[in-house]
């Protein structure tokens, strides 16, 4: 194995290790999703531990994607239960009521949590910003049910979520791209690797560094974050080898417009 091909598993190895036992169990189940498991180790990491910032900063993110996951099966489930019923003949009309009541006022609980949603709880960590555009997409699926309901009060609380959605994920996805440079900055510099953040969207991220004089390294970083490039809705990507170079090579990428709203 060459040097270059370790730099360059080196750049792309940038998950962050404790060496806490109840941090390395938390984080394991934190990235297998099993979030009820990760909240529960992270909890016994001590106050005295050099891990226990990021274990509380991964505790708070664990019970918000936890929050996500509810809200998502929440739309789920109910759109399934009321078919099911009406299917079977066995929901009476009284039901029927109580259940559009039910999910008219969830509805607008939603809406008020758009129109009041602060971000910046989910900044400074990939997987926190992930979880955010999650929640975008279970809101955009609540307004979309929304559009096949007889109910007026439901189909105007889906028209002003969508509306509200679309505003929300205008102000966000340039603080998420701003804020996902800055991660990968802090991280990379150790492999003498600058990045940048560009234009009035913060849709342009360049690299710069010797490892992108081979164009082997900038081929593999760049498959390797393709996905991420694409859900943060970035429209290109840079690599320079050198700060004055002029034929550096980049990569355009058909991500969405910010205010598309996708679910997924």
């Amino acid at each position: 194995m060459n040097n270059k091909t370790i730099i360059t598993i080196s750049v792309l190895s940038w998950i962050l290790v404790s060496c806490t036992n109840h941090y390395e169990e938390g984080r394991k189940f934190f990235d297998n999703k099993d979030y009820e498991k990760s909240i529960a180790e992270f909890k016994k990491v001590s106050e005295n531990d050099e891990s226990y910032n990021q274990a509380q900063m991964l505790l708070i993110k664990a019970d918000s994607l936890i929050e996500v996951i509810k809200r998502k099966d929440f739309v789920n489930d109910s759109i399934f239960k009321v078919k099911e019923k009406i299917r079977e003949d066995s929901i009476s009309s009284a039901e029927i009521k109580r259940i559009n009541e039910w999910e008219i006022e969830k509805m607008q609980k939603e809406l008020n949590s758009i129109k009041t949603f602060d971000g910046a709880k989910y900044r400074g960590d990939i997987s926190s910003l992930k979880i955010e555009i999650a929640l975008f997409s279970t809101w955009g699926k609540m307004a979309e049910n929304s559009k096949n309901s007889e109910i007026p009060e439901k189909i105007r609380l889906g028209k002003s979520i969508e509306q509200n959605l679309k505003s929300l994920q205008l102000r966000e996805f340039p603080k998420i791209r701003a804020n996902y440079a800055k991660i990968l900055k802090n991280k990379l510099w150790e492999e003498d690797i600058t990045v940048q953040n560009f234009g009035s969207r913060k849709t342009t991220i360049q690299f710069t560094g010797g490892i992108f004089a081979a164009n082997r390294n900038k081929k593999d970083f760049q498959n390797t974050l393709s996905q991420a490039f694409m859900d943060f809705r970035f429209k290109r990507v840079n690599y320079k080898w050198y700060e004055y170079d002029d034929g550096y090579t980049y990569y355009t990428i058909s991500s969405d417009k910010d205010s598309k709203i996708k679910t997924y």
